[in-house]
């Protein structure tokens, strides 16, 4: 097996295996981008080309080609190698069907059935001019490999029999069922949706019911949509669909579309819209944001207007905000969804999309005609404050009450003070995107991310330099005026997360001074303690700001003089370090 291994290798560089997953970028000589394994908002992934070997700081992974495609598409070592052979157009030497897992069987067997439901559709003219007359062209219908089922009940079973599979494998992928009479295809009088991984390989499908009028079959008593059971290969929860064939064009674009359905994804793909993918019939999860992020921070949701739509767009905004995304809508007006926008006019659906809303201020716009104020004031309690809550921004929350203020025509202040009140009495929504099973898992790394990224960037380099020793860098100096700066016991603090984080610290340092003098990195932390400096002084000086807004309140002349004195003292402080930060 190891010649395999080593062939492989020769054909594929880390970074071909890893870009389809992950959104890379140049840093020295190394690529570095967001962990295909964990939800972050800051790149901790590192590639290097040198040595061929990734390693992720957020989740402590690490290995080569082989460690990666394991961890990132759940499989053993011999599924790992099979598909880096396919990848690489290698045939195996030492791999038969006989030595193939399970799961490489159950994709064998998925494919065969998208292979035979193509099949079929092309020899049924009735259901080619459905998918036609709903706007969908023929070279469309073949590149998502749109299929057909028939109306015989072991049609596709009696198929994949005659193809050497069992019929515990059959079952196992989810498209028979064991019935009193023996095995039935569970998909019947259907148009089939193939749903693909993030690699392109099928998993499983969605049906459209299809019925004719010869049919026997009352369309009233079965779903208009029926899905694969959950399977070894088929997770619903970490399934977008389309998202194989959207990751470029998500690059590209900086964006990722979500819709409701697979028919309204195909339709936007058709008239260029590749950045698209669709739910197929599940609540957006943590797992479909993390999918979502490893190539974008920007989410525009164009679900459908009715209730169930309006419900899936609130709870997906939430989620997308709590993972620190952008988050827009496109407002689906006159009861049409995507698809059939794109049918009557595919012009309509780009321009559309070139006037996203951000979903506070679509969820405002709902308030706007509503003249009592009491009441508004109550909506937004419900429907406006639970997302500003899981925002992780600072910012960001700050503009969206800026938002609500104008809507309500009442001061910024009155919104703030209205939210902490909200916040105090409503402990809970704080919690909301703390849940997650990746939040959990990635507790360590969600206390580095919450280090202030300057004191991280101080903290990296002192501990780099700590490390070298003082006869290299006057270290010990500068970790004096940082103590200084922030005071003692904060400083214990901070030091204690640098010991703590070092190895982290030390290696997000190394990459940005790859090959930089020692004057330089002595000259950006005198700059950084400069900033670190400013923000105090600023702080301070707001403080202060506060403080004189109540002595002037009291009438106490001596102590707001007082005041005004420190305030005047710290100005100057404030105004030098700026100076001197711009020269």
């Amino acid at each position: 097996m190891s010649s395999d291994v080593e062939r492989i290798k020769e054909r594929l560089s880390i970074v071909d295996v890893v870009s389809p997953y992950v959104k890379l970028e140049k840093s020295g000589k190394t690529y570095k981008g967001k962990s295909p394994f964990t939800t972050e908002r800051t790149p901790s992934f590192f590639v290097s080309p040198e040595t061929n070997l990734f390693h992720c700081f957020s989740s402590q992974k690490g290995g080569d080609i082989f460690t990666f495609i394991q961890e990132v598409e759940h499989v053993d070592f011999r599924g790992a190698l099979a598909l880096l052979a396919e990848k690489a157009g290698i045939t195996l030497n030492t791999l038969d069907k006989k030595e193939n897992d399970e799961k490489t069987t159950l994709y064998a067997i998925m494919d065969a059935a998208a292979r035979f439901y193509e099949v079929q559709l092309r020899k049924d003219a009735d259901a080619v001019a459905y998918l036609t007359g709903r706007g969908l062209t023929k070279e469309t219908i073949a590149d998502f490999r749109i299929g057909y089922a028939g109306t015989d009940w072991q049609h596709l079973y009696n198929f994949l029999r005659s193809k050497g599979y069992t019929d515990t494998l059959i079952e196992k992928a989810g498209l028979a069922l064991q019935g009193k009479r023996g095995m039935y295809d569970r998909f019947r009088e259907r148009i089939m949706f193939p749903i693909a991984d993030s690699q392109g390989r099928i998993v499983a499908f969605t049906g459209r019911i299809f019925v004719k009028e010869s049919s026997v079959t009352d369309p009233t008593q079965t779903g208009k949509y029926i899905n694969s059971p959950e399977t070894p290969i088929y997770h619903k929860s970490h399934i977008l669909f389309g998202y194989d064939r959207a990751k470029k064009a998500m690059m590209e674009h900086d964006v990722c579309i979500v819709v409701e359905g697979q028919m309204d994804v195909i339709m936007s793909h058709q008239a260029g819209v590749r950045n698209t993918v669709a739910l197929s019939g599940t609540a957006l999860t943590e797992y479909h944001i993390g999918y979502i992020q490893r190539f974008v921070d920007t989410v525009v949701f164009a679900l459908d207007a009715d209730k169930a739509g309006i419900e899936a767009t609130k709870k997906s905004a939430r989620l997308a905000y709590a993972a620190d995304m952008s988050v827009s809508v496109i407002p689906i007006t006159h009861g049409k969804d995507p698809a059939d926008m794109i049918a009557d006019n595919p012009q309509d659906w780009i321009e559309a999309l070139s006037h996203p809303v951000s979903y506070i201020e679509y969820r405002l716009s709902t308030l706007q005609s509503i003249d009592d104020l009491k009441k508004k004031n109550t909506l937004v309690h419900q429907d406006i404050f639970p997302f500003i809550e899981v925002m992780k921004s600072d910012i960001m929350k700050d503009d969206a009450l800026q938002k609500v203020s104008h809507m309500l025509r009442v001061t910024h202040d009155a919104v703030r003070n209205d939210f902490a009140s909200w916040q105090a009495k409503n402990p809970e929504e704080r919690i909301v995107s703390s849940q997650s099973a990746h939040a959990t898992k990635n507790q360590g790394f969600d206390m580095y991310e919450s280090i202030h990224p300057l004191e991280r960037d101080i903290l990296g380099i002192l501990i780099w330099k700590k490390i070298q020793g003082k006869d290299v860098f006057p270290h010990e100096k500068y970790l004096t005026e940082y103590k200084n700066l922030v005071g003692e016991a904060w400083f214990e603090q901070a030091w204690a997360r640098a010991e703590k984080y070092a190895n982290r610290l030390i290696f997000d340092i190394e990459l940005r001074y790859d090959g930089d003098s020692q004057d330089s990195v002595e000259r950006d932390l005198r700059e950084l303690l400069r900033q670190a400096a400013l923000k105090k002084w600023e702080k301070e000086q707001r403080r202060i700001i506060e403080e004189l807004r109540h002595i002037e309140q009291s009438g106490d002349e001596e102590a707001s003089q007082k005041l005004l004195d420190t305030y005047q003292s710290i100005t100057q402080t404030i105004n030098k370090l700026k100076e001197e930060l711009s020269s």
